[in-house]
This record gives C-alpha cells, sequence and structure tokens, in this order.
C-alpha cells in the first residue's frame, strides 16, 4: 500500500449472454454485466483490480483513502 501514487475508479458495462439462464434455448437472453475497476499505479508499475460490485469498489476506496490519505483518487466511467 506504501507504494501507490494514484487510483483511478473505472465502470465497464458490456452486454453478455446469461448463460446460465439460457441453457438449451434457441435465443439466448442477453444482459449488461457490470465490472468496476479501480486502476492502479505506482512504485511496481500499473495494476488493475476488477470488483464485482460497485460497494466492494467504493470500499476499498475508501479503505485506501484512510489509510494513505496522500493518494490521487479520481473516479470516472
Amino acid at each position: 500500500m506504501s507504494s501507490i501514487h494514484d487510483a483511478n475508479a473505472q465502470t465497464i458495462n458490456k452486454r453478455g449472454v446469461d448463460v446460465l439462464s439460457s441453457l438449451g434455448e434457441k435465443n439466448p437472453k442477453y444482459k449488461t454485466v457490470h465490472h468496476y475497476h479501480v486502476n492502479l499505479s505506482g512504485d511496481f508499475g500499473a495494476r488493475r483490480l476488477i470488483f464485482r460490485s460497485e460497494f466492494k469498489r467504493n470500499q476499498f476506496l475508501s479503505i485506501l483513502r484512510t489509510i494513505r490519505p496522500d493518494v490521487r483518487i479520481t473516479r470516472w466511467s
């Protein structure tokens, strides 16, 4: 955590097939799948954390802000 300099939040929306609900159907059901990313950069280079919920991503950013108040955190979609 001490080597993180920058973090930004990003939401990726992708349209995909709901595999479980469309098994055996000729016309599969499509739905929008949301991925919530945090892109981190620092002394280690760059890394991406992927969360399944917006709440967990925001919780991580809140903890990061508490532990490291000097880290620049930006949010964009």
